[in-house]
């Protein structure tokens, strides 16, 4: 990266919308590369600024420190945060007293047991999935008079290997179809439901055969969970405490380091 960075140049000579760190001017063409991460957020470019002044800041205190960038500058910036950042594990204290307090996120996962029958369309083929579509809504209308249907209905028109069995999917959890699908099912109500479901595949009569819910779990089973999350809550506080040191003695030039916090960028 320092090979892209111009001479050092005085700060009296600069504009207003050139971005330097400590003389050294960050060229815009980086800065317009790293604006495509940031296009999702407000102000893309001063948050593309801030990255590239934060990188050249530790990869400063990479040379400082001696380490080596043959393996590459992640590797050595990987390194630099071992060396300066001290990250003691969360004690038995600490656990019990997030798990008391937060006792809500501790559950394990709702069930649900389901069937459906998939018209399958392609996403980009708009008069099969209109005509699956209108299919889809008859054969509701005919399982609402006659539900005994249901596997006979499946069998016929299904697309899933379900259709052997019915339509039956078994039970299903968050995570183990597709998001779309969980979204639109994981709120219905016990039976058939009245209007067909589109996902990526196409459309889907679903009916909610039972839902079990989740248990509240006990602490000796997210001991280990919630020592990871405190150790990555803080893991990200000290990172920006050092990030934020170094940018408090760096001169920086063209960019509001103040209104960004490290978290962020």
């Amino acid at each position: 990266m320092a090979d892209e960075l111009s001479e050092t140049i005085p700060l009296t000579q600069l504009d207003e919308h050139v971005v330097t760190v400590n003389g050294v001017e960050i060229a815009e063409f980086l800065i317009s590369e790293e604006e495509k991460n940031y296009q999702e957020q407000d102000r893309p470019r001063e948050r593309a600024s801030a990255a590239l002044v934060i990188r050249h800041l530790l990869l400063d205190e990479v040379a400082n420190e001696g380490i080596s960038t043959n393996e590459g500058e992640e590797v050595a910036l990987e390194q630099l945060m071992e060396e300066k950042i001290s990250m003691p594990e969360a004690d038995e204290t600490a656990r019990r007293n997030y798990f008391e307090k937060n006792r809500e996120q501790f559950h394990s996962s709702d069930l649900y047991e389901l069937s459906h029958i998939l018209l399958s369309a392609p996403p980009n083929s708009l008069d099969e999935r209109a005509e699956h579509k209108k299919l889809a809504e008859q054969l509701i209308e005919q399982l609402q008079q006659q539900p005994e249907q249901f596997a006979a209905l499946a069998k016929q028109h299904s697309a899933c290997p379900s259709k052997e069995v019915g339509g039956s999917l078994g039970q299903v959890s968050n995570g183990s179809t597709v998001p779309e699908f969980e979204r639109q099912v994981f709120c219905l109500p016990q039976g058939l439901h009245n209007k067909p479901l589109e996902t990526r595949y196409g459309y889907h009569i679903v009916r909610v055969d039972r839902q079990i819910n989740g248990k509240a779990l006990e602490y000796d089973m997210v001991s280990d969970q919630i020592a990871g999350k405190l150790y990555r809550q803080s893991q990200r506080q000290a990172i920006s405490e050092y990030i934020n040191s170094l940018v408090m003695q760096a001169a920086i030039h063209g960019v509001d380091m103040k209104s960004l916090q490290p978290s962020e960028i």
